[in-house]
C-alpha cells in the first residue's frame, strides 16, 4: 500500500521553498487525481492510466510471468509525476491556475520522474525514446488543441484527431511495465486501450466544460456538436444560451454520449486480449456512471420543458 500524497509532500520538502509553495498552492486549487488516494490491490476509484498497469502487474504475478527487477510503486510514481507536470503547464496555458511561471515546478516533477525511471532503464534502452516521444506528442497536442479550439470555422473531425495525442504521456507507466517485463511485443493493445479511454474522457470533459471554454474563446469538440446548425457569429453568452437550448430541445447531447461510450467500448475490446477480470468490472462501472450523467441531463431537459408549459 502506498500514497502519492505522502511521497509528494516528502519530495517537495526537498525543493526550493518557492517551488514547494507554488506546488502547494496549485494542489489546493486544482482537481488532481490521486492526491489523497492510497494505491492498494483493491484499485477503487483510480484513473484508468493507473489502474491498467496495476491490473497487468497483478495478473502477471498470479500467472508467475512477472519480473522482480522493478517496483510497481516507482513506475506509478513516475507516471504520476509526469501527469502532474503536464497538468500544471496545461492549466497555466488555459488560465485555470493562479500559479504563474509554473515551468520550474513542472520541470522539478519531470526530473523526479526521469530520476525514478533511470533506476530501471539505462540511458541506451529504447524506453527513453518512447518516453520523450510521448512527452513531445502531448506537449505539441496541448498547444495545437488550444489553437484549433479557437478556430471556430474548423471541421469537428480535425479537432478530434488531435485528441488522440493529448494523453500520450499517460502511457508511460504502462509502457514501463511492459518493457520491464520483456513484454513490449504485447503492448499494442494496451496502447489502444489508453488512447480510446483518453479520447472518450476528453470528449466527456468537453461537454462538462463547454461554458468555461466558450467564455475563454474556445469552441471545444462537444460544443461544436451541440451548436451544429446554429450560427456562430453570436456573442459568447448567446452561444452558451444556444447550447442550453440544444440540451433542452434536441437530442444532440446523446450524440456526444454515444461517442464517449463508443470510445470506452473500443478500449474494453482492446483490453480483452489480456483477460483482465478487473477491467471488465471497471468498464461496467464507467458505463453506468456515463448513463447516470446522461439520465441527469435528460431529467433536467424534461423538467425545463415542463417548466415552460406550466
Amino acid at each position: 500500500m502506498f500514497s502519492f500524497n505522502s511521497r509528494l509532500e516528502k519530495k517537495a520538502g526537498l525543493w526550493p521553498k518557492e517551488q514547494a509553495e507554488r506546488l502547494k498552492d496549485y494542489l489546493k486549487s486544482s482537481n488532481v487525481y490521486l492526491l489523497r488516494d492510497r494505491i492498494t490491490n483493491k484499485l477503487k476509484e483510480l484513473p484508468y492510466w493507473i489502474s491498467l498497469p496495476c491490473w497487468l502487474h497483478y495478473k502477471w504475478s498470479a500467472d508467475n510471468s512477472i519480473s522482480t527487477n522493478y517496483s510497481l510503486e516507482d513506475l506509478l510514481w513516475a507516471q504520476f509525476c509526469v501527469y502532474l507536470s503536464i497538468k500544471i503547464s496545461d492549466d497555466e496555458l488555459d488560465g485555470q491556475t493562479n500559479i504563474t511561471s509554473s515551468e520550474p515546478t513542472a520541470k522539478l516533477l519531470l526530473t523526479e520522474a526521469e530520476s525514478t525511471l533511470s533506476n530501471y532503464f539505462s540511458a541506451n534502452t529504447n524506453f527513453w525514446e518512447y518516453f520523450y516521444n510521448y512527452l513531445n506528442e502531448t506537449n505539441s497536442a496541448i498547444v495545437k488543441t488550444n489553437e484549433l479550439q479557437r478556430n471556430w470555422s474548423l471541421e469537428t473531425d480535425e479537432l478530434n484527431k488531435e485528441y488522440y495525442s493529448l494523453a500520450s504521456v499517460l502511457k508511460i507507466g504502462t509502457l514501463a511495465l511492459f518493457i520491464a517485463n520483456n513484454k513490449l511485443h504485447e503492448y499494442e493493445s494496451a496502447d489502444n486501450y489508453l488512447i480510446e479511454m483518453s479520447t472518450g474522457g476528453q470528449i466527456l470533459d468537453d461537454l462538462l466544460d463547454y461554458e468555461e471554454d466558450l467564455l475563454s474563446g474556445k469552441l471545444n469538440y462537444a460544443a461544436r456538436i451541440m451548436l451544429d446548425g446554429f450560427p456562430l457569429n453570436l456573442s459568447k453568452e448567446e452561444l452558451i444560451e444556444k447550447i442550453v437550448e440544444s440540451f433542452i430541445r434536441t437530442n444532440k447531447h446523446k450524440i456526444v454520449f454515444d461517442l464517449v461510450r463508443s470510445h470506452y467500448n473500443k478500449a474494453h475490446d482492446a483490453a480483452k486480449v489480456y483477460h483482465l477480470v478487473r477491467e471488465d468490472k471497471y468498464h461496467s462501472v464507467e458505463l453506468m456512471r456515463l448513463k447516470k450523467q446522461e439520465n441527469k441531463i435528460h431529467y433536467d431537459r424534461v423538467w425545463s420543458v415542463l417548466g415552460d408549459i406550466m
